[in-house]
């Protein structure tokens, strides 16, 4: 080898050495600079990374938001979505836009479209101002020192007697969405969407300042704490461990609650197991292979143990206006008329206690305008007088009947269907206390 030929290999050799060093160097970093303490979203550990000021988004689909609002009633059939805005101020103040409403898939309100018609476009929005802190990727908003908002309802403004309406809380515009109802717009600060909750607590997130996105805090919010998840057992529960079967329709179900009934808030609560046997529409007449007797013969087995026996009185029977008819003088099964209610109600007794040897139980809805319904308590209550059954009766409960017209809104999504609202708030306290003392 020549010496200029040595000197050649000599530099290439060191080049190559230089470019080793240099890679190596690189990997040791983010590709962005930043350091590698950073956390990802959906729940993995986050230490290190600052949330940035800068604006962050939230959306909910149509799934989410069904079930989980305000007048769950007047809003049947519109498919509604969310889209929740958080601006980061440099200064330490926030603003907070919570979007409820019929919105396309970029989040703008549109016209609300079904059956081959279009109605109006429903835009409920509130937009809140105040101060926030931070640690890390977390972001706690104070109470809202002020709020405007726009509501917007559609053709419900004639159809269902809602009310449009704009203002701004330091200007002492109220919102009146409905006639009587006068409410502060800063009530509508907690929860994740359209819900009237409150404005004394802080709202915590989570920021995702590479995608410029937020999630709520797990158990934060009015909205999150109706999940059956988070619903926290109680302690020394009298009903702990037992397990309960649970034959209904709809409203046993939780037909306007996505699926969520009593049954499995009270099951949570309780630490208590359960069969649920339920199926929209159905009546106690056994009128097909729907009915409730038909389901019960079929459908739980009979070699099933169980601490107790809870039957829905069926506000169906009572809309479709089937035959009441009388009181057996007999207790055999075969002696009692099925094609009626009150027949249809003891062979549900008598089978129960003969099949599973345990504790029966009925329930009835709470009050709504309906003869039929009612004379099916009284004739529930005789049938109490002759077997001894127990019954919830929530139709005659007089502190359920003095529930104010606010609550009743959020807590029923019609005069028969309870929303999740109203099943874990409203109706398992009284469900509960009844079947500590019975059984």
């Amino acid at each position: 080898m020549t010496r200029k030929s040595f000197q050649k290999a000599v530099r290439l050799c060191v080049m190559i050495l230089c470019i080793g060093i240099l890679c190596g160097c690189a990997a040791d970093k983010e590709p962005d600079g930043g350091d590698t303490n950073g956390r990802e979203m959906n729940g993995q550990e986050t230490v290190g990374k600052e949330a940035k000021e800068g604006t962050y988004t939230c959306t909910f689909e149509i799934k989410d938001v069904a079930g989980n609002t305000d007048y769950g009633q007047k809003t049947e059939g519109v498919k509604m979505s969310a889209v929740n805005t958080l601006v980061l101020n440099d200064d330490g103040t926030y603003e907070y836009t919570k979007l409820t409403g019929t919105l396309d898939e970029e989040g703008n309100p549109e016209k609300y479209k079904s059956g081959g018609k279009v109605y109006g476009t429903f835009e409920l929005r509130y937009v809140f101002t105040g101060e926030y802190t931070r640690e890390g990727c977390q972001v706690t908003l104070e109470p809202p020192m002020d709020c405007s908002f726009t509501e917007n309802w559609g053709n419900l403004t004639d159809g269902a007697g809602m009310m449009n309406g704009s203002g701004k809380a330091s200007d002492g515009d109220r919102v009146h969405s409905m006639e009587g109802l006068d409410e502060d717009p800063l009530d509508y600060f907690e929860g994740f969407f359209y819900w009237h909750s409150g404005h004394e607590n802080s709202v915590v997130v989570t920021l995702d300042p590479e995608n410029g996105t937020f999630l709520y805090d797990e158990d934060a919010g009015v909205n999150a704490r109706y999940d059956v998840d988070n619903v926290g057992a109680l302690a020394d529960s009298p009903l702990a461990g037992k397990r309960i079967c649970y034959l209904g329709s709809s409203v046993t179900y939780g037909a306007r609650a996505n699926g969520v009934s009593f049954v499995e808030y009270l099951s949570a609560r309780n630490s208590c197991e359960y069969v649920k046997e339920a199926v929209s529409g159905t009546t106690l007449v056994d009128e097909n292979e729907d009915s409730y007797i038909h389901r019960m013969l079929n459908n739980i087995d009979s070699d099933e143990k169980f601490d107790a026996f809870v039957c829905q009185l069926s506000t169906n029977d009572a809309t479709k206006k089937l035959p009441l008819g009388e009181i057996s003088d007999s207790r055999e099964l075969d002696s009692f008329d099925t094609q009626t209610i009150i027949g249809a109600m003891e062979y549900v007794i008598v089978y129960a206690r003969q099949t599973w040897d345990c504790p029966v139980v009925f329930y009835t809805g709470t009050k709504y305008e309906s003869q039929e319904y009612q004379a099916m308590v009284d004739a529930l209550l005789k049938l109490q007088e002759k077997y001894g059954i127990g019954v919830i009766n929530l139709w005659d409960d007089e502190e359920m009947n003095a529930v104010s017209k606010r609550e009743y809104l959020r807590y029923m999504y019609d005069p028969i269907h309870p929303t999740k609202a109203g099943y874990l708030d409203w109706w398992v306290p009284k469900m509960e206390s009844y079947l500590y003392e019975y059984l």
